[in-house]
């Protein structure tokens, strides 16, 4: 999947572990950037604080954008 697509959306994220995430993709790290070796997708989940949420890419099952 191209992570970059998301950016600025609003978007609900689904783990191989089960875990759901709602919020707004604000960024993408890459590969060279990361320490997991892994492209990631930077999400704030709320807000009204600053809390964001990096998920790499291998812990992603599906992404859908939501308004």
């Amino acid at each position: 999947m191209y992570l970059y697509d998301y950016i600025g959306k609003n978007v609900k994220v689904e783990t191989n572990d089960g875990r759901t995430f709602e919020g707004r993709a604000i960024g993408v790290d890459d590969d060279d950037d990361n320490e997991s070796g892994y492209y990631s997708l930077n999400i704030k989940l709320n807000k009204k604080d600053n809390f964001i949420i990096d998920l790499d890419e291998p812990e992603i099952t599906s992404i859908e954008i939501i308004n």
